[in-house]
């Protein structure tokens, strides 16, 4: 028998399914009873949610795992048993793992494992995983343990669901909050890409001059040095130039790059100071257009119910419309201001000389992209935007 099997080969077609938290590391305390309770019904030491991935298995809710394991949090698919349930769509059951050709032997001879019962998780109706339980002796289940074993199985799949849709960011509010960042370190990339050749002619420039310095020179040598006097004073100005250009164009990508991170990290527990700071980066290549951002100083801790990613990705994007729809001269910049605090934080994004057509073109553009669900809403009023913000409970 093989210590590993790929029974799925390239038939892995869900991936783009595992959306928001899916896939997170952190540990849900709702999948983490369900697997407690899985393993309290079946009697086994081990009860795991499970999901197959391309390349390996990772366990998003554990019981009972061997140290080792718990500490990796996933397999090498072609170890797994839960493969079989996916590749299947059905329960799988084993009572003697180590005499079973069906079943990899790597982790039956690490770990001892002889027995498994596993049933479907699901996204939708694609199955992605196993609910599943693991003994180190042989044994059998019954059609009972499957029953109440699926019905656990249900409530996980339910729950994964939750976490794909609760915490799916927008994906084209997320692109159209991300396209001020890029376009900026677009821009700062061609600096450094062009900064070389100037500096090497700089250089090489310079290089002409300490020759003829340190050379013993003659009367003629020394009227083409004091000639080359002033080639050296334009080579290190352009060097001056270029270092000039080097460090803001350094800067904008640092900028860039963090504010990129925070768009994508799809924490829960967002702070509204670090969004202010993430969003003032990421729009910058438009807000600069009409002077820039004026944030209000901002000392709450409260966190707001909506995943750092949506906050971000709304602030961002409002950002953006309203500079580039205040084309007008003598307008800007944006000023925040807060507009009051109870059950919800509230935040006022005016832009000075503005117009009440451009904050109502505005709200329309960036409200389209929001779901509704994570308690953000954007209303006009007169020339401002009014961001109200659910705190989390």
């Amino acid at each position: 028998m093989q210590d590993r099997i790929d029974a799925l080969g390239d038939s892995v077609q869900y991936l783009d399914r595992m959306t928001g938290s899916v896939l997170s590391l952190d540990s849900d305390p709702i999948l983490q009873e369900l697997v407690a309770q899985a393993a309290a019904l079946l009697k086994t030491p081990i009860a795991l949610v499970s999901l197959v991935l391309r390349r390996t298995q990772l366990f998003r809710a554990t019981f009972g795992l061997p140290p080792e394991l718990e500490t990796s949090k996933a397999t090498d698919r072609a170890t797994s048993f839960c493969q079989l349930v996916v590749r299947d769509e059905s329960p799988l059951l084993v009572s003697h793992a180590s005499a079973d050709e069906r079943i990899p032997q790597d982790l039956v001879k690490r770990f001892g494992l002889e027995s498994y019962v596993g049933v479907p998780i699901k996204l939708g109706e694609t199955v992605v995983g196993s609910m599943c339980g693991l003994d180190v002796v042989q044994r059998s289940f019954s059609a009972e343990d499957v029953a109440q074993l699926g019905w656990i199985a249900e409530q996980a799949s339910a729950r994964l669901t939750q976490l794909a849709s609760e915490q799916r960011p927008s994906y084209e509010m997320v692109g159209r909050a991300a396209n001020p960042a890029m376009a900026d370190m677009r821009n700062a990339l061609v600096v450094l890409t062009s900064a070389p050749g100037f500096v090497t002619c700089a250089v090489a420039e310079l290089e002409t001059l300490a020759a003829l310095t340190n050379a013993d020179l003659n009367d003629e040598d020394r009227l083409r040095g004091i000639g080359a006097l002033q080639d050296a004073s334009l080579a290190l100005n352009d060097l001056r130039d270029v270092a000039k250009e080097l460090t803001t164009a350094s800067e904008r990508v640092y900028n860039g790059i963090q504010g990129m991170e925070s768009l994508l990290a799809l924490r829960t527990d967002t702070e509204i100071s670090s969004c202010f700071a993430s969003a003032g980066r990421l729009a910058d290549h438009h807000t600069k257009l009409i002077g820039g951002v004026e944030w209000p100083p901002i000392t709450s801790s409260h966190r707001v119910l909506a995943p750092s990613t949506i906050v971000v990705a709304a602030m961002t994007t409002l950002l953006s419309e309203l500079s580039l729809g205040s084309t007008e001269p003598n307008v800007g910049p944006i000023r925040v201001s807060l507009c009051g605090e109870s059950d919800v934080i509230g935040f006022r994004f005016e832009v000075v000389n503005g117009t009440a057509a451009t904050a109502l073109e505005a709200v329309t553009n960036v409200a389209d992209l929001l779901s509704g669900e994570f308690g953000l809403s954007l209303t006009a009023e007169g020339p401002s935007v009014l961001l109200h913000l659910a705190l989390a409970p």
